[in-house]
């Protein structure tokens, strides 16, 4: 059990890795935040963390870098108190919804707001139409994690099986709301190293999906807040 301070560290080593994707180490935290701590009691806390498993330290740095488990804390309290309030995905997705009664046309626009907006892979697409639509492959490719090339032809990999497996579980996706799937939670075999957010929603005449893909290091917030927004709209 984490105490709401080792909690705090936790998220503070998360967001620093989202945004340089590079390993944290307990001085840069006790550096960067004011956590009223002494830099042997911010080591002992990261010790901590490391040792209920929601860190772990790679081999050749000093610094550490969030386990799955870690990802999954962060994420839930995202989920417990996410309000969108992004007037601008709002917009652009009332825009499309008022204007676009073809779905084919509808979930192809889906898709590229989702990923302009998140700055990763998104698809969108109806079960029973059997027609989706992938964008922001480039957006992925800025990912500094693609920069390695067995890492690029995995994530290549469960992108080409996402269409093939959505059946498999897309019953089991929360119709409230958004299911995240980090690492090993993900039901795509090809997808453990990935995360995976997904928005079910109906529209007029089709049941529809729209996924944002990406490294587990993505940026969380972005697309809970991308996935609200169409959800908040078409509920």
């Amino acid at each position: 059990m984490v105490s709401e301070r080792q909690k705090a560290i936790l998220f503070a080593v998360i967001d620093e890795h989202i945004k340089g994707a590079e390993p944290i180490s307990s001085h840069m935290v006790c550096e960067t935040f004011d956590f009223g701590v002494s830099p042997a009691t911010m080591r002992n806390e990261f010790a901590k963390l490391e040792e209920e498993g929601y860190l772990y330290q790679p081999h050749t740095s000093a610094g550490r870098v969030p386990t799955d488990k870690g990802y999954r804390l962060f994420v839930n309290a995202l989920l417990a108190d996410r309000a969108n309030n992004n007037r601008k995905m709002r917009e652009a997705f009332q825009r499309i919804t008022d204007v676009q009664q073809e779905a084919y046309a509808v979930f192809s626009e889906f898709a590229k707001i989702a990923a302009s907006f998140s700055g990763n892979t998104a698809f969108s697409g109806s079960l029973g139409t059997h027609a989706f639509f992938k964008s922001g492959m480039h957006e992925a490719l800025r990912q500094p994690e693609l920069a390695d090339s067995l890492f690029r032809e995995r994530f290549g990999d469960a992108v080409d099986s996402f269409d093939e497996n959505l059946g498999s579980f897309f019953d089991t996706l929360d119709r409230n709301g958004v299911s995240v799937f980090i690492g090993k939670e993900n039901p795509i075999a090809k997808a453990k190293d990935f995360s995976m957010l997904v928005s079910r929603f109906r529209t007029s005449s089709n049941e529809g999906i729209v996924v944002i893909f990406g490294p587990k290091r993505m940026d969380y917030r972005k697309g809970l807040d991308v996935l609200n927004a169409l959800h908040n709209l078409l509920e």
